[in-house]
């Protein structure tokens, strides 16, 4: 990737790296600042709302949304309940999208209205719930309303322990996967960058 031009690291004096990931993107964005309880207590609503629905350990979740607090709620809260969060991004196109969701058997997807046109339903007979973050009352056929749940979701939920050592391996499939789609992510990023330079 090309380096930012009007950056250079001899012109500033100080720099923290939590700073500059979370506390300025913060400011400039959201202002809201989350402690560890509320993180927990988002999670926990999120588990529970999956939990409520018949999703649990080993099932594959998909989370298709913009970056936001509630991603890494809805993130973590899949984890508790033993299942694999698998992230997607903006520029996988409807194939590709089917593909993978159809590949892994999707039991479920959290997306966002702006996304919802990219998931083919009828090509997904495993898929059983999406999930809309933001859905402002606009649900189509089989369409879950996040935000409604989570109003209502209790902030106490008890994890659902893995042991990989006999066979239960979700959560190591989680991060397996969290590396795949990276890597190929950071590959067409990488790609993008070098044919536009």
């Amino acid at each position: 990737m090309a380096e930012d031009a009007a950056f250079s690291w001899s012109a500033i004096s100080r720099s923290n790296l939590a700073y500059e990931a979370f506390d300025m993107v913060d400011e400039k964005e959201r202002k809201k600042i989350f402690a560890f309880a509320d993180i927990k207590a988002g999670s926990n609503k999120a588990a529970n709302i999956l939990r409520k629905y018949g999703v649990g350990k080993g099932d594959y979740v998909f989370i298709f949304m913009p970056r936001s607090p509630e991603l890494y709620f809805n993130f973590i809260g899949i984890f508790k309940i033993g299942a694999i969060a698998v992230p997607l991004f903006k520029d996988f196109t409807e194939g590709a999208l089917r593909d993978l969701l159809v590949d892994r058997e999707a039991a479920a997807i959290i997306i966002t209205p702006e996304f919802k046109g990219r998931i083919l339903r009828y090509e997904l007979p495993n898929l059983k719930y999406v999930f809309v973050v933001g859905a402002n009352g606009e649900l189509g056929q089989r369409e879950i309303d996040w935000d409604a749940e989570f109003a209502r979701a209790s902030t106490e939920a008890e994890p659902e322990w893995v042991d990989p050592n006999y066979g239960d391996t979700s959560n190591i499939h989680s991060g397996k996967i969290m590396r795949r789609i990276l890597k190929a992510w950071e590959q067409e990023v990488s790609v993008g960058d070098s044919s536009e330079s």
